[in-house]
């Protein structure tokens, strides 16, 4: 049997590839027919369309690469062309790895205190992200923060950062420090769905005091409905959570932010350093 799925949406190889993945997953669940349990397989032909290409033209496209899965052995997968199905495997093996790294215990947060000048007290700290490397050390690797929303992660990661710093918040708690703690997050956590409930549960969860847990949105600039940022923000921050508004000034983003400053529920502003650098030159 053979059959075709058009897929719209679906515009990066490694997004069809995990299409593929899922469409095997449930083609190779076994199907019991008089008493004998059959498991199906099938050859998966991927070809992306373009512009120029007709329909006729993507279809045997997909076709060709069907074939030369088939060839191959049973549930594979192949893309037309071999340059986009070198780059799903290797987006697909950045997923896992960063996946393995949060199951073995290779992400920490690290603190960083915010000293204030005069008199060298700590008012707060803030949560780093860093990453255990092979020689036993911790850094923060060139392009990780990348990675891991190119692979479609930074929800998941972002959501590990945030348990992590309530944990420490908690500790702390537990002592009678009262310690604020920043956290960083990124436009693209803000905007997702789960965001308000996700972190109000992580708050009733480690009974976090009122003012304790800063979030520091970043990017803000990819904000495209601030009217929505403002309705996620403002449940938090009744809740008790402070919010910074990270790099503010910073190009067209710090004119939008003045647009709609008057509705922002935020705490905090850090001033890009471009801008200090203007106002002290």
């Amino acid at each position: 049997m053979t059959f075709a799925i058009i897929a719209h949406g679906v515009k990066e190889p490694w997004h069809a590839i995990t299409l593929g993945q899922q469409i095997l997953t449930i083609i190779n669940e076994r199907l019991p027919i008089q008493g004998i349990q059959l498991r199906p397989s099938c050859s998966i032909g991927i070809a992306m369309y373009y512009g120029d290409l007709t329909a006729e033209a993507l279809y045997g496209r997909a076709v060709s690469a069907a074939f030369t899965a088939r060839r191959k052995g049973k549930n594979q997968i192949q893309f037309f062309d071999p340059a986009q199905m070198e780059a799903a495997q290797q987006r697909l093996t950045e997923e896992s790895d960063i996946l393995t790294a949060l199951d073995n215990h290779q992400f920490a947060i690290w603190l960083q205190p915010q000293v204030e000048m005069r008199s060298g007290n700590v008012l707060s700290a803030e949560a780093l992200l860093r990453m255990q490397q092979p020689d036993g050390s911790w850094e923060l690797p060139e392009g990780l923060i990348e990675r891991i929303e190119s692979c479609g992660l930074m929800v998941t990661v972002g959501y590990w950062v945030l348990e992590e710093s309530c944990r420490q918040l908690a500790a702390w708690q537990e002592r009678g420090v009262t310690l604020p703690l920043s956290v960083n997050l990124s436009a693209l956590q803000l905007m997702h769905p789960g965001m308000v409930s996700d972190l109000l549960e992580l708050l009733n969860r480690y009974r976090i005091q009122p003012g304790t847990l800063i979030l520091e949105v970043t990017e803000s600039r990819r904000i495209d409905d601030p009217h929505a940022a403002v309705a996620i923000l403002r449940p938090l921050r009744n809740a008790g959570v402070r919010i910074a508004l990270d790099d503010f000034g910073m190009g067209y983003a710090g004119l939008r932010q003045l647009q709609h400053m008057k509705s922002l529920p935020v705490d905090i502003l850090k001033i890009d350093k471009n801008v200090c650098r203007w106002v002290t030159g």
